[in-house]
Order: C-alpha cells, then sequence, then structure tokens
C-alpha cells in the first residue's frame, strides 16, 4: 500500500537532512517510487518555503540549505484558518499568551505564499467577535466572549432538516469568503412553528458572533435592505450561483452593533446621571446596553450620554433591576418614569391574596 503524499515530503526532508545531498534516483529508491515523482516532491517542497538547492551534474544531487533550522508547515487552507479564527477568540477573551499567539501567526504567515495570505485574509476580515459589552476585553473594544457555543445550542444541535449549527456555519462562512449569494430559510425569533419559515436569498457580507450566539449580517434579496439573522434560526441553507461585491464603508459588525445599539446622529444626546455604590455602579457600567454609552465614571457616579431617545422607554425597567445600590438623578423625566413605574410595580401586586404569597426564609440558627 503506498503511503500518503505528506509522508513522503517528510520523509524526503529527514533524508536530505540526516544523509546530506543525494540524488532524485537515490530518493526515489528510499521511498519505492519513481524520479518524476520525486521531482514533484522537490517542488512541493519547495513552494512550501523548504530551502532545498540542487546540484548539477554527475556528482550533483539535492541538499538542505545549512539554513533550514524548521522544517516546512504542511497544513491545509482550512487548518490555516481554523488556526486564525481561534487566535481571534483567544485575543478578545484577554488570553495570557495572547503576544505568543501573535507571534505563532506571524511565523505561519511567513511560510505562507501570496494565494495562502489572501485566502487566510478572506475568510479572516469578514469573520468578527464582538465583545458583550465595551469593557470586556483589553485594547480595541472588540473582545470577550468565554464560550464559543450559542446560548440556545452549540454546534452540534441538529436542525429541523437534520442539518447542524456548525454545518451551516460552515456554509456562510465560505459563501462570505467567497463573496457567493446563499439562499436560506429563516424562523422568526417569535415562533418556533414550522409554518413561520420564509425562504429568502441573501448577499452574505459578514459572520458575528455576540454575547454567545452567531449572526450573519446580509443584505437581504426579499426585503431590499440590510439585515441581521441569528445562524441557530437558520433552518436550512444552500449556496446560490450569484456573486456579489461586499459594500464600501462600515464593516460587518459596525453595521451589526449600529441596529443592535441604535444612535441617531442628528438627536441631541440625553445625558444620564446616576449615583450609587461603587459596585452597583460596575454593575450598571458593565450592562451589555449601557455600556455602549457609557462617557464618564467616578467613584460615586456614572454618566451615559444616549443617543438614540427612543430607549428611554425600557430603562426604568433595567434601573430597578439593580434595586437600592444606585439611583438616577438625572434627567428629571426619566426619573418621573422609573417612580412612576415602580408605582405600577407596587399596586400590580399590592392584592395578591395572604395564602399565594411566599413566606420569608427564616434566618439560619434562628430559635423558630
Amino acid at each position: 500500500m503506498s503511503r500518503p503524499k505528506a509522508d513522503n515530503l517528510l520523509t524526503v526532508l529527514a533524508l536530505l537532512r540526516s544523509r546530506g545531498q543525494l540524488t532524485a534516483r537515490q530518493i526515489a529508491d528510499e521511498l519505492g517510487v519513481n524520479t518524476r515523482t520525486v521531482y514533484r516532491y522537490i517542488d512541493s517542497l519547495s513552494a512550501s518555503g523548504a530551502p532545498i538547492a540542487s546540484e548539477p551534474g554527475v556528482s550533483g544531487g539535492y541538499l538542505l540549505l545549512e539554513t533550514a533550522y524548521d522544517p516546512p508547515l504542511f497544513l491545509t487552507d482550512r487548518e490555516r484558518r481554523a488556526i486564525a479564527h481561534a487566535a481571534r477568540f483567544a485575543e478578545r477573551s484577554g488570553y495570557p499568551y495572547s503576544d505568543a499567539i501573535d507571534s505563532a501567526l506571524e511565523k505561519l504567515r511567513s511560510r505562507m505564499d501570496e494565494r495562502q495570505i489572501d485566502d487566510l485574509e478572506r475568510h479572516v476580515s469578514r469573520f468578527h467577535v464582538l465583545p458583550a459589552d465595551r469593557f470586556a476585553g483589553e485594547g480595541g473594544g472588540e473582545p470577550s466572549r468565554t464560550s464559543l457555543t450559542s446560548a440556545s445550542g452549540g454546534p452540534g444541535t441538529i436542525g429541523p432538516d437534520g442539518s447542524t449549527l456548525g454545518t451551516t456555519l460552515r456554509l456562510l462562512e465560505e459563501c462570505v469568503a467567497d463573496g457567493r449569494s446563499v439562499w436560506i430559510r429563516h424562523r422568526k425569533p417569535a415562533d418556533c412553528h414550522r409554518d413561520n419559515i420564509t425562504e429568502r436569498q441573501v448577499d452574505p457580507w459578514g459572520i458575528v458572533y455576540w454575547r454567545e450566539n452567531w449572526y450573519l449580517v446580509a443584505w437581504c434579496h426579499l426585503r431590499q435592505g440590510e439585515r441581521s439573522f441569528r445562524a441557530d434560526r437558520i433552518v436550512s441553507c444552500r449556496a446560490g450561483e450569484r456573486t456579489f461585491t461586499p459594500p464600501e464603508g462600515p464593516s460587518a459588525s459596525e453595521r451589526f452593533l449600529s441596529a443592535m445599539v441604535p444612535h441617531d446622529p442628528d438627536s441631541p444626546p440625553v445625558v444620564i446621571r446616576v449615583e450609587g455604590s461603587e459596585a452597583g455602579l460596575d454593575a450598571l457600567c458593565r450592562h451589555w446596553f449601557l455600556s455602549y454609552y457609557l462617557t464618564e465614571r467616578t467613584e460615586n457616579e456614572a454618566v451615559f450620554h444616549l443617543t438614540c431617545p427612543e430607549e428611554l422607554e425600557f430603562l426604568p425597567v433595567v434601573i430597578l433591576s439593580f434595586g437600592r445600590s444606585i439611583r438616577v438623578t438625572e434627567p428629571p423625566d426619566l426619573v418621573e418614569r422609573i417612580g412612576e413605574y415602580a408605582r405600577r410595580l407596587v399596586e400590580h401586586y399590592s392584592d395578591v391574596p395572604p395564602e399565594k404569597t411566599v413566606p420569608a426564609a427564616k434566618p439560619e440558627g434562628g430559635s423558630g
């Protein structure tokens, strides 16, 4: 049985390293192949970066130059992409050896040819890992999740058509990198029934990982507009024939965040001041939504500039969830909204029959 090509390539390097100069015939005899196959092996090794020199003439042959300290890397395109993607996750999560990862990636790039570098750039540049809040990671503000699986199902989750989330993501990632349209069957978020599934053709601009979920940022031909689709709600997908050129301007991650965290440049910012305990303010400043609007923080106060006034509607719910550890002092209308919301909650629970209330737990060690 013939050995795999990769094994033979490594054997050629080992022979040249241990025996010095060898002819093509000598190498062929060792491997049990013909000399034309050896020539192809030498060409492959040279293309991968192995410093092999050839000496012409009767006494000539192939030899490994003295500069050959490290063997070449026999990695497939997919393996290189996987390493670069994994490095991005590690970097964004505050991995303590990120400098070593950067060094390893530089070594990897130094062994790659122009085609391989271009392939890696296409696949990595449109793959984004975003923080749950602005302060989840260090540097650049773009990082950090500790889990690599979706909150509603990891890459092994089985979909209605038998596909897995991992299978879906691999096809989407390939189409993003190749600039190829894709047909998806997408389930609306508020309904899990199969009759609530729509099929549409989209131009995939990028893949975003945010708050333990995967999203596809794309141009939707059905709605004629930009849309973001949660990957675990894509029931099935298939590559289309149509190709496209990604738009200039904001990246897929910037487009995604502008939809998830609204910003209205034409509206003056609403200044929100909050005072409270240090622990309470720390928790508030890490809130996934408010963290994007934090502009100032002192020991006893935090200031937010909300650039989309419509979002004030749901802030009372957020603020009250922090209890008495914080208190909004400005603007007055938000303070009034929070008070009104709290009053409605009190009214809602004030008429609960005594027999339906849960008795308070007795402190440990009490006398009963």
